[in-house]
């Protein structure tokens, strides 16, 4: 058989299936130019009353300022925590037209404006993420996507889990 989903859905259950369903329940986040997430239950996707679970990227963060977002609201995810946003605010800063390769090079070049904006993007997803966390109690949360592969990134995330989620239990992966 064969299925089409969406990329943060298709790693997911890559992710489970990889790790030879150690992880329990587990959400996982792709985390790139822009934000995706699912969560798998009992090895199956959680795909919600209309198939559309997972749409993290436009929940609206706590701290998050009022960027506006593609989706016409404001606070969203996308808008503090994505690859897109770290772009933007670079360029606000006076460093236009990175790429997401470009903010990777750059945080590891030591760039210290970079490494500033992809460490509170990290929070900000870790704030967005420890409710979710809070409320589904999963095993684990899996970091995927471009921006898993920024150490930076990844322990903000995980140090705004840490900070305030009853954590105990799960614990949080870098793909």
């Amino acid at each position: 058989p064969v299925l089409v989903d969406n990329d943060a859905k298709a790693a997911a259950i890559g992710e489970y299936v990889t790790r030879d369903h150690e992880s329990g329940d587990m959400i996982y986040v792709k985390a790139g130019t822009g934000i995706g997430a699912c969560l798998v239950s009992d090895g199956q996707i959680f795909r919600g009353g209309r198939g559309l679970s997972g749409d993290v990227t436009h929940v609206r963060v706590a701290d998050s300022g009022e960027r506006q977002c593609s989706c016409g609201s404001r606070g969203c995810l996308e808008t503090v925590a994505s690859g897109a946003a770290v772009a933007g605010q670079l360029a606000e800063q006076g460093s236009p037209g990175m790429s997401l390769r470009d903010i990777i090079v750059a945080v590891g070049d030591g760039d210290p404006a970079a490494v500033t904006l992809v460490r509170q993007a990290g929070r900000l997803l870790g704030v967005a993420l420890s409710g979710l966390v809070n409320f589904l109690n999963p095993n684990a949360v899996v970091i995927g996507g471009a921006l898993s592969s920024l150490d930076a990134y990844v322990a903000a995330t995980r140090g705004m889990l840490y900070e305030r989620c009853q954590i105990g239990r799960a614990s949080c992966r870098e793909r």
